[in-house]
């Protein structure tokens, strides 16, 4: 049924991929050579200049909406699965290799870009970086109680 706890945990990983398109993950400060004050703001579908002259960035969000987006649309499709768990938890396991590659990319690659292309900026956490790891964590819990509930009707087909 729709209204198990682990369809729950699955819908929340699907509001939390929707809400990485709206809070950005990072802001980039710094001073460039001519003494001028820069600020980035990175998000899901941009890099905006907020202030200062703009520098050049070789950097992408194309690969980090692709992965965001197929992650959301698995949650949903995993969600209406509800009548075939060991499917459900396949989906559900390739929802979280496509979150720990996300993952990977906004805190190890998107920093590691942004400072070879901005050299002496700071770094500042914004709120959209928890929600790729809220999702891991919904991701897991919701197959932890799928792999419970198969548990509880194999245990069931037992004593028939």
């Amino acid at each position: 049924m729709i209204q198990r706890i682990q369809s729950v945990f699955i819908f929340a990983v699907f509001l939390a991929s929707v809400a990485c398109f709206f809070f950005p993950f990072w802001i980039f400060n710094g001073v460039d050579y001519s003494g001028v004050h820069y600020s980035y703001q990175i998000g899901l579908l941009s890099i905006k200049l907020i202030e200062g002259n703009a520098q050049n960035i070789n950097l992408g969000t194309i690969p980090i909406l692709l992965l965001v987006s197929v992650s959301a649309i698995l949650s949903i499709v995993s969600v209406f699965m509800y009548k075939n768990r060991q499917t459900q938890i396949k989906i559900n396991n390739y929802n979280l290799f496509l979150n720990i590659i996300l993952i990977g990319t906004i805190y190890l690659w998107i920093p590691y870009i942004l400072n070879s292309a901005l050299p002496g900026s700071q770094s500042i956490w914004q709120i959209g970086l928890i929600f790729p790891l809220l999702s891991l964590m919904f991701l897991v819990f919701a197959n932890k109680f799928i792999k419970k509930d198969e548990e509880l009707v194999r245990s069931a087909d037992r004593l028939r």
